[in-house]
């Protein structure tokens, strides 16, 4: 699928493409709505999986005949050279270059580039050509005096650059090191460490300073998933953020992605500073929505913006929307059922949770435990049952889980399981033991009858 947005990418800029690392871009106007059906999380892309379909979708045909035809040259010089060799340990070691640069290229096909292989592939394509000047009976590159020189030029070179490069990476360094830092306590959920440590990651001068913003505003958004986010987190990054999205949607007037996470850090912001800022949100994500109406994400987020800011109608409306062209899939019917239940329309909001149930009780126990609520006002105990033990598999020492199960399966009387359960509970919790043996009083259910 996603070799076949890339295809389509470069059918829409095919002389110079969509311009180097912007695949994202590309991917976001040509995104295939499939891709929620293997969750939210392969609805984001930024490499094709494929280098020669990212050369060609980001660098068009003249990029892409430029790779191809250093791949051309290469090969045929290799070829050649074994071919004219007369030592055959040369023979065999152009071979294993040949092997490697196959193996290179079949790699890439299927992968990502990294900085790792380019380094080895640079380091090959450097010594190839160091070998054609060295075989060259004209060249005389290698003579004494031009080896000096050559050796003076470096030199000077170097001195001239190396405090600009050391300077440059160092502070490349330190800003990947906090932006790490960052990472580490968003991941172990502290709200003290990230907000010592994020606004450091602000105040670094480096050129993808974008790409950190969007990283510091997806832990913000994995905190509010969480239910965690406050103000005084949101707070100290909030205002900087802003800018430099906005700086980010002025020079990339067609990207989706800038404005998605614009979207969502305004929509933090009326949440827990000031409601005024909804309505920047609200731009932000129509925008992104405009860019492609087929991409779920952004009318997601603005349903729930419209939801926090007491606009049911609104939220209902989009989600009815995403809904017309994506039934299929399970995440609009369960955010469209949460909208209709806090609007009071229970029983359609019933009906959508149930269609998008699996999505819901596979994204956190919070859901479940919802899930559970509304079923119970309904005591539709044969739904609640599975729920419970969802729970309990997921945390199977939580004695109230098995007591509150219990007593899901009293109503739908079966009373074995209900002793079962119980004598789980008190084995968890002891303290729980006169509770769960008055249960049993009042349901009229003697244990003993299930003893082993």
């Amino acid at each position: 699928m996603a070799w076949g947005v890339a295809l389509k990418s470069w059918q829409d800029k095919p002389i110079f493409g969509w311009g180097v690392e912007n695949f994202q871009d590309a991917f976001d106007k040509n995104y295939n709505p499939e891709f929620l059906r293997y969750s939210l999380g392969e609805t984001v892309w930024d490499k094709p999986h494929s280098y020669p379909l990212e050369i060609l979708s980001t660098c068009g045909l003249v990029g892409f005949a430029g790779y191809l035809g250093i791949i051309a040259v290469l090969m045929l010089f290799l070829i050649k050279t074994i071919i004219r060799e007369d030592d055959e340990r040369q023979k065999l070691a152009f071979v294993i270059l040949i092997g490697a640069v196959i193996a290179y290229l079949g790699q890439n096909s299927f992968g990502i580039e990294s900085s790792n292989s380019l380094q080895i592939w640079f380091w090959l394509l450097a010594f190839a050509s160091f070998y054609y000047s060295f075989s060259q009976d004209k060249n005389n590159f290698y003579s004494r005096d031009a080896i000096y020189r050559a050796i003076g030029w470096v030199a000077l070179v170097f001195i001239i650059i190396t405090p600009f490069l050391v300077y440059k990476n160092y502070s490349f360094f330190k800003a990947s090191v906090l932006m790490g830092d960052v990472t580490d306590a968003a991941d172990i959920k502290s709200l003290y460490l990230w907000r010592t440590k994020a606004p450091q990651v602000l105040q670094a001068k480096v050129p993808f300073l974008w790409e950190q913003a969007i990283f510091l505003t997806q832990d913000l958004s994995q905190f509010d998933g969480k239910g965690i986010l406050d103000k005084a987190t949101l707070e100290p990054v909030a205002l900087p953020l802003a800018d430099i999205f906005e700086d980010q949607v002025k020079k990339y007037p067609t990207s989706y992605v800038m404005r998605f996470w614009a979207g969502q850090l305004y929509g933090f912001m009326g949440e827990f500073m000031d409601k005024k800022y909804f309505s920047r949100s609200e731009e932000m994500l129509k925008e992104a929505w405009d860019i492609n109406k087929s991409r779920q994400n952004a009318p997601l987020v603005l349903a729930k913006n419209y939801l926090i800011a007491g606009e049911n109608q609104k939220g209902i409306k989009v989600l009815e929307e995403l809904i017309a062209s994506n039934s299929e899939f399970k995440e609009p019917h369960w955010f469209l059922g949460l909208a209709l239940m806090q609007d009071g329309q229970k029983e359609r909001g019933r009906q959508e949770l149930e269609k998008g149930k699996d999505f819901g009780i596979g994204f956190n126990q919070g859901n479940i435990l919802y899930l559970i609520d509304v079923y119970a006002e309904t005591n539709d105990y044969e739904k609640i049952i599975p729920l419970y033990e969802i729970l309990i598999a997921r945390d199977p020492n939580n004695p109230q889980y098995y007591a509150s199960l219990a007593f899901a399966y009293a109503a739908a009387g079966n009373e074995e399981k209900v002793v079962f359960n119980l004598n789980k509970a008190v084995e968890l919790q002891p303290a729980l033991a006169p509770e769960a043996e008055k249960f049993l009083q009042e349901k009229g259910i003697d244990a003993n009858k299930y003893k082993k």
